[in-house]
């Protein structure tokens, strides 16, 4: 079983919408 891929995953996932949050100003 992995899972720090798995959980590395998850802390991905909004990692990348706040860095979209931060480059698009809505």
């Amino acid at each position: 079983m992995k899972w720090g891929e798995h959980l590395h995953s998850l802390n991905f996932i909004p990692l990348l919408f706040l860095r979209l949050k931060i480059l698009l100003p809505t």
